[in-house]
């Protein structure tokens, strides 16, 4: 089977060896380093549930707040970020009800809340079927977020 390398994969890979730094997991671009341990893939595709997710948040995006899918935080890839209103939003299937698995997401959750982040999270039954239970309580937590800072850069 043939390999296919496209413009950007070239340019990537041009900018790494000049600069002499590791090529990120996310998106295939520069960065640091992120451990396969305790993140997933933001390329992948997303599930039903997040989907949904995505389209119930429609009227609070139109309505000018600013959501990022698959973001890079740290170590760990989260599902949904809103970095104005320091929220993070995690969608979770079955995997995450194990022993094993509710230990990781509390450590994951506890350095998100570290860095200054409130993080909610709904079930995959939630989000598809109680649509306006999670908006509900999505649209609260954005209301009592912190206002957020000027930019740095003077934007507003």
């Amino acid at each position: 089977m043939e390999a296919r390398v496209g413009l950007a994969e070239i340019a990537s890979t041009s900018m790494l060896q000049q600069s002499g730094a590791t090529p990120s997991p996310w998106r295939g671009g520069l960065g640091r380093e992120c451990d396969a341990d305790t993140s997933t893939t933001p390329a992948r595709n997303p599930t039903p549930a997040e989907i949904r997710f995505w389209r119930t948040i429609w009227p609070l995006r139109h309505a000018g707040h600013h959501f990022r899918k698959q973001v890079a935080l740290g170590p760990y890839v989260v599902d949904f970020a809103c970095h104005a209103a320091r929220l993070v939003i995690e969608v979770d299937g079955d995997t995450h009800f194990t022993e094993e698995a509710l230990a990781a997401d509390q450590h994951r959750d506890d350095y998100l809340r570290s860095r200054g982040y409130r993080v909610l999270r709904f079930t995959n039954a939630d989000v598809m079927g109680n649509g306006e239970g999670v908006f509900q309580v999505f649209e609260s937590a954005l209301a009592e977020a912190p206002p957020s800072l000027p930019s740095p850069r003077g934007g507003g």
